[in-house]
């Protein structure tokens, strides 16, 4: 029994996790609704709990290895962050710099390179037109 409900807190947690901003007893019914149908297939509950959990630990796992941060944890900085110097010359170089400085230094290094890239153009155009 008591098994039961050491699984049964650990698949509520997993319902929690899926549906953050939902009420404890929508959840519930939620999860009770994926019991029920588990054991329309002729499952024990205990069975039933077993198997959703096992099939959530999948479903983890899978994110894990496939999302974008891949297998070490580590998301690639994406060309948006050139947005940054771009709009806001070398202000957001710096801003850019200051946030990726300690994981990617070498993308960094170009948002800043690029904001004042960025600067200096806008002051000689701005010059050479007024």
């Amino acid at each position: 029994m008591k098994e039961i409900d050491e699984n049964s807190e650990k698949l509520f947690r997993f319902f929690t996790e899926m549906y953050p901003f939902t009420s404890e007893d929508t959840v519930r019914n939620l999860m009770e609704s994926h019991i029920r149908r588990k054991m329309e297939e002729g499952k024990s509950r205990t069975e039933a709990i077993k198997e959703i959990l096992q099939q959530q630990e999948e479903i983890k796992l899978k994110e894990h290895l496939f999302s974008p941060r891949g297998v070490y944890g580590k998301e690639e900085p994406t060309a948006v962050w050139y947005l940054l110097p771009f709009l806001l010359g070398i202000i957001g170089g710096v801003i850019g710099y200051v946030c990726l400085h300690d994981e990617h230094e070498e993308m960094a290094k170009s948002l800043l390179l690029f904001g004042i890239l960025i600067s200096a153009m806008v002051f000689i155009v701005w010059f050479l037109l007024f």
